[in-house]
């Protein structure tokens, strides 16, 4: 079995979520967190319900409480998964859900 270098990886999945964001209005939302925990919060619990239930209705599963919308990928999570997760909060964020084939 070989041995994951654990720092990499999570450094790697909180680049692409720095990055990723960087290029987004996040408008009536502010982005914080590090690592592997990130948060996005909304102005009210209404709207961060909504950005819930688009990403989740793409196949993006996140946590919801309240204005914060938890984001907490798997340490070992594919690119190509993660950019498809980040993909549907984006298209979400900008009030334009649009339905994308699940890959998980």
């Amino acid at each position: 079995m070989q041995q994951q270098n654990m720092p990499a990886l999570i450094e790697r999945i909180s680049s692409q979520i720095e990055h990723a964001f960087k290029q987004v209005n996040l408008g009536r939302t502010q982005l914080s967190g590090e690592g592997l925990l990130w948060f996005l919060t909304a102005e009210s619990p209404e709207l961060a319900q909504k950005i819930w239930a688009d990403t989740l209705h793409n196949g993006t599963l996140t946590s919801c409480a309240g204005k914060a919308i938890r984001l907490m990928p798997a340490a070992t999570i594919r690119d190509d998964y993660l950019q498809q997760g980040l993909m549907h909060l984006r298209y979400a964020l900008e009030g334009n859900p649009r339905q994308q084939s699940a890959r998980w």
